[in-house]
């Protein structure tokens, strides 16, 4: 037979069978039955082995599932088995010896009295249909109400951690309690969903997994894991009280339908050797790798804010470090700004590699005299800036003569040419002396700026300027 042979018969018998079932059930609607509605593609459901479990349950001296599955496997699409030939139906279902029609009828009478199935007598033979089988039957519906009310509480509960940090944005308190408060609350709801469902249900194993991957990723790892052992202690310590029968197993479902008494020491059992070692290889596998992704990151970060000539801070580090200086209370620092003068003529003598031969001297003697007493920025071509916490303009006035004198003491070569000693002149502003924390580096810019009106080669203090 041809393809399109074979297409026009299934259609034929499914046009036949769906007649069928409108003349022998019209009571029943399209949602009553059970449709495989594949496109003559025959697989079994995921749920077929939980449902054979539920039959066998009901009927423990007379299993009834071989049967039922037996059927679904001769179900075409309208889920409707013709019965013309009972012998054979038994031997499918398992049945053998003079009484087994008898055994499956009886069987198949079993599977219609618990509404799995329905039969009629029709003219070529009886007809059996699949029913839906209605799973919210085996779910215990008053606790899942009663624990959506308590889900939405806790919903209104995080977004209510989550206003204060719009509102108090900038406060130190929201930044420090907040992140740890969510986190608790997150925890708690997946400990206590878990605990309905199952905690080594494979839905609470993949929720777990994808709060701790986030929350790796998102929050600092203390703070994750702070949440993530004792969350872990409770899921394993219900689990086991359910096991010795202290608590329900999974009480979100009918314990009397699904029979998880008898199922759970197995499925305990499997989830141990199994699945939580695949559990805790891949939290460890992600750890390995996040900590790679974080140590490039922070590599990244680091090289973005120096300058890759000299080594030291660029620009764009500068107000970060301005900043948290400026939040500390009572705060005293000072800036230095320095430039090379007549830089232009090293670079036209003796060529741009030669100035930056140059730059780099320079920088690597400003490194040296302010060691540990402040920070190194390049702030333009051949302008540089020392931050100086807790300094007032006297020090920082110091600083800047022994950066000053340092240079000066340099005796600069670029291969067989002679360069000899640069000068600088360098400008110093000190916060809250001279300027407020946005001023201050227009302060000592201003500074720079007489130093080289005044003759270059020179340090000047903008209290100087203030004072004349």
């Amino acid at each position: 037979m041809s393809e399109r042979g074979k297409v026009a018969r299934s259609k034929k018998i499914a046009r036949t069978y769906k007649e069928r079932r409108s003349k022998f059930w019209p009571e029943l609607t399209d949602s009553d039955f059970w449709s495989k509605d594949n496109k003559g593609f025959v697989c079994v459901p995921r749920s077929m082995p939980i449902l054979m479990l539920i039959m066998d349950h009901f009927s423990p001296n007379k299993p009834v599932s071989k049967t039922y599955f037996s059927l679904w496997a001769r179900c075409f699409d309208e889920m409707i088995v013709r019965a013309d030939n009972q012998v054979v139906l038994a031997t499918e279902a398992g049945f053998s010896g003079e009484r087994k029609v008898t055994t499956w009828k009886s069987r198949i009478q079993k599977l219609e009295d618990l509404g799995f199935i329905k039969s009629k007598e029709a003219f070529d033979g009886d007809l059996i249909v699949l029913l839906n089988p209605f799973t919210w039957q085996w779910v215990n519906l008053p606790l899942v109400r009663s624990k959506l009310w308590t889900n939405v509480i806790m919903l209104f509960v995080f977004l209510s951690l989550i206003m204060p940090c719009f509102i108090y944005k900038d406060k130190s308190w929201v930044q420090e309690i907040i992140p740890i408060l969510s986190v608790q609350v997150v925890t708690v709801l997946l400990c206590h969903i878990g605990y309905l469902i199952g905690s080594f249900s494979p839905a609470t194993m993949v929720a777990y997994v994808s709060v701790v991957g986030v929350g790796l990723v998102l929050f600092d790892r203390k703070m994750i894991y702070c949440a993530l052992v004792p969350a872990t202690i409770a899921l394993l310590f219900c689990n086991f009280l359910s096991m010795y029968g202290v608590l329900q197993y999974a009480p979100i479902f009918k314990l009397e339908v699904l029979n998880q008494a008898q199922m759970h020491p197995f499925w305990v059992g499997s989830m141990f050797f199994f699945l939580l070692p695949i559990l805790i290889a891949c939290l460890l596998l992600f750890e390995s790798l996040l900590k790679q992704w974080r140590i490039r990151e922070t590599a990244i970060q680091v090289l973005s804010l120096l300058d890759p000539l000299t080594n030291v801070m660029n620009r764009r580090s500068i107000s970060n470090h301005l900043e948290r200086l400026h939040q500390q209370p009572n705060q005293l620092y000072s800036i230095v700004l320095l430039d090379l003068d007549h830089f232009k003529n090293i670079n036209d003598r003796f060529g741009h590699e030669a100035g930056d031969s140059v730059i780099k001297s320079i920088a690597a003697t400003i490194q040296r005299v302010v060691h540990d007493s402040g920070m190194a920025f390049r702030y333009g071509g051949e302008e540089f800036l020392v931050l100086l916490a807790n300094t007032d303009e006297q020090a920082a006035n110091r600083l800047a003569t022994d950066i000053y004198n340092g240079v000066r003491e340099l005796s600069l070569r670029f291969g067989v040419s002679e360069i000899g000693h640069v000068d600088v002149s360098i400008g110093v502003a000190s916060y809250p002396q001279h300027a407020q924390s946005d001023n201050l580096l227009r302060a000592a810019d201003v500074a720079l700026y007489r130093a080289k009106e005044l003759g270059r080669s020179r340090i000047v203090s903008f209290g100087m300027l203030e004072a004349s």
